[in-house]
């Protein structure tokens, strides 16, 4: 259950910055795509390195498929700890995008 909580406060959190910035600016949908997906890569990439155990904070008891995951998160990574940040990664950002309606 600790996982759950952990992983739906952080993708409100970074859900609720993006709408906290591109709100004066028309809101999500009129956001320009390639800025709001840098800004959501950005915020996901933090919330991965700074939550101390990834796999118990996010990964552990995700309810989704790896077919709904963005491999190039940690397709290119050498080692099992970079995987276990871009899987993270991605399920975060499957999880935000899904959270603001974007395209998933």
């Amino acid at each position: 259950m600790q996982s759950l909580d952990k992983r739906k406060e952080l993708v409100a959190a970074i859900a609720a910055r993006a709408v906290e910035k591109y709100s004066p600016r028309g809101g999500i949908a009129r956001a320009p795509s390639g800025e709001l997906n840098m800004f959501i890569e950005r915020e996901i990439r933090t919330a991965t390195r700074t939550v101390p155990d990834p796999f118990a904070a996010i990964i552990r008891g995700w309810p989704g498929q790896a077919h709904q995951l963005d491999m190039c998160w940690w397709e290119d990574e050498d080692h099992p700890e970079g995987i276990v940040l871009g899987l993270a990664g991605a399920i975060l950002e499957f999880e935000v995008r899904r959270t603001l309606e974007l395209p998933t």
